[in-house]
């Protein structure tokens, strides 16, 4: 291209654009020429527009291993008389939406982010500003893209104070957990060492145990040889042995005569227990049916005091419910069929306390600490078929039942 944008060409087929050139000289402008082997168009761009074009002679190729000049034309006095930036050859055809996009970011943008065609970038402006000059080419100022570049610049620098900001917090939490380390070692270390200090006192009385070991059987070999040596040495020794047998056998039998005062009282308590139940059911006159405890959740467990709670926090929820209504047998038998699978003792309100009466949030309470009183008893037992059978049959006995 000319100082003027006179004409341009390749492989010698030239065409001249000063007709159609729409930049007042003094004006920067995008200049794009583009060349296909397969289409053979080539293409001129100003400022994305297309101001010419033309084909080429088909078959013909770009060759390797030839000079790039930049601003004369090899002799006759065409040079360039001008400015040029960020001049670069590519690879491939560059589409005119690719043009029209360069056009949009502007003649600083390669100053600001990464050429979108980078990859097929194969002579670069920043290789040809360093290579050896010749004539009057100087550098030159670019007010724009190096108030950019400072832009870009500074911005970088706060990038960076920040990213040493956040290195330095990094390094101070890393400098606490590493003293926090070192605490935690010298503890273990303090540890181990009283640990080695009770292994070394354990190693020197298991030396005693065994010096006392050896003395111990020193001492029954000399007992072997008394008794090898006198009988009635031998007769001493089992009058000894069969006074100590008997030491022990009254020692046992007092430890029995304790064990069985325990157990007596064990059985007070437990009748003590049953007797309450008794008592409690005989008063209430209620019906309750025990075979709730067959759920797998109780089944075969030992009752705690959590199940318990959870039984009361039920009821309690599903007597709330009740609260304000009659209680009829059609209700309780309604109850009892829709809530199987709670098998919640529905039928204990055809007690005389509760049936044709209206369900006050008293009764619900009175309920609720009942079956308190009675879960709690129950605290600490097996949850086996024998013992539900057992609770039943103390209810069957009574033919009253609890609640």
């Amino acid at each position: 291209m000319l100082a003027d944008g006179q004409y341009t060409g390749i492989f010698g087929a030239y065409r001249h654009l000063n007709s159609g050139f729409p930049v007042p000289k003094g004006s920067w402008f995008l200049a794009c020429m583009t060349w296909s082997i397969s289409s053979t168009d080539q293409r001129y761009y100003v400022n994305g527009k297309v101001i010419g074009s033309q084909q080429t002679a088909s078959g013909r190729s770009l060759k390797t291993g030839g000079k790039l000049r930049l601003g004369n034309w090899g002799g006759g006095g065409n040079n360039f008389g001008g400015q040029m930036m960020y001049l670069n050859f590519y690879s491939k055809e560059l589409s005119s939406s690719d043009i029209a996009r360069m056009v949009q970011k502007g003649m600083c943008a390669h100053i600001a982010e990464v050429d979108e065609h980078e990859a097929s970038r194969v002579i670069k402006w920043e290789d040809l500003v360093q290579l050896e000059r010749s004539g009057a080419a100087t550098n030159m100022y670019v007010g724009e893209c190096v108030d950019l570049l400072n832009e870009q610049s500074e911005r970088r620098q706060n990038e960076t104070a920040e990213e040493l900001k956040d290195s330095r917090q990094q390094l101070e939490s890393v400098q606490s957990e590493k003293e926090e380390i070192e605490e935690d070692l010298e503890k273990l270390s303090t540890k181990v060492n009283a640990t080695l200090a009770e292994l070394e006192v354990t190693r020197t009385k298991y030396d005693d145990k065994e010096k006392e070991l050896e003395e111990v059987n020193t001492r029954l070999n000399s007992t072997v040889r008394e008794l090898e040596e006198s009988q009635e040495d031998k007769e001493r020794m089992e009058e000894k042995l069969s006074t100590k047998v008997n030491t022990t056998l009254t020692e046992l039998e007092v430890t029995r005569t304790k064990y069985e005062k325990e157990l007596e009282k064990v059985n007070t308590r437990l009748n003590s227990t049953v007797r309450e139940l008794e008592e409690m059911s005989t008063s209430q006159n209620r019906t309750w049916d025990w075979n709730i405890f067959l759920a797998g959740e109780f089944l075969n467990r030992t009752f705690t005091t959590e199940d318990a709670q959870l039984l009361r926090s039920s009821w309690e929820e599903a007597a709330e419910k009740l609260v304000g209504l009659t209680i009829t047998d059609k209700l309780i038998k309604a109850l009892d069929y829709f809530d199987s699978d709670e098998d919640r003792p529905w039928l204990m309100l055809y007690s005389e306390n509760y049936f044709n009466k209206v369900f006050t949030r008293k009764m619900a309470k009175r309920l609720a600490n009942v079956w308190d009183g009675i879960s709690g008893k129950l605290v600490g037992v097996t949850m086996t078929e024998e013992v539900i059978e057992l609770l039943n049959h103390v209810t069957d006995k009574t033919n009253c039942g609890f609640s």
